[in-house]
This record gives structure tokens, C-alpha cells and sequence, in this order.
């Protein structure tokens, strides 16, 4: 539960991830009573702003997986972000496949 998951990580928990992206009607109506703001399905989309108040607990999301855009940006981001010190490593990664011929 929302509360459990507060104590254990002593600290607000604001948003959900439906398992398996399942949702409807009712689970949308628990989420909001349980106090969470934000619910992430996974129909795929984008949030722009300004968000309707009505879709806070059903935004979609765009997948990231290895060697997309997405994760290049987070690779990058995180190069960037990172504290003075030696330098962050991330390393190669060969996204194309390869026939064994």
C-alpha cells in the first residue's frame, strides 16, 4: 500500500505504476482516494503540458530501452550531471545484430 511503501522508504510516495499497465475505472478512483497525484499506464504517448487534472492518474509513457534515442540522452545526462571527480564510464554497447556466419 501507498502507506507501507512511505514507511519503509521514509518518505512521500506520490506516484503509481499499474502492474501490467492494467487499470480502469475503479483502480483510477482508489489511486486518487489512496493520495497519489500521479498513475503511469503503458500506453504509449507523451505528456505535454498543461496536463488535464483528470488524466494525472492515467499518463502514458514512452518506452526506453538500450541504444535509443532516449537512452542516449540518459547517458549523456548522466555524464553531464555527474560530480567533479574522475570521469563517469559508460561502457560500449553493441546494439546492431550480427548473423554467426
Amino acid at each position: 500500500s501507498k502507506r507501507t511503501l512511505e514507511t519503509e522508504l521514509s518518505m512521500p510516495v506520490y506516484a503509481v505504476c499499474y502492474p501490467q499497465g492494467s487499470f480502469n475505472d475503479i483502480v483510477l478512483e482508489e489511486a486518487g482516494h489512496a493520495g497519489y497525484a500521479l498513475g503511469f499506464t503503458t500506453r504509449y504517448g507523451v505528456c505535454r503540458y498543461p496536463v488535464e487534472p483528470d488524466s494525472l492518474l492515467q499518463l502514458p509513457r514512452t518506452g526506453v530501452w538500450s541504444g535509443s534515442a532516449a537512452d542516449w540522452h540518459w547517458s549523456l545526462g548522466r555524464l553531464l550531471m555527474a560530480p567533479a571527480g574522475p570521469p563517469v564510464a559508460i561502457p560500449p554497447q553493441n546494439h546492431s545484430p550480427r548473423s554467426a556466419g
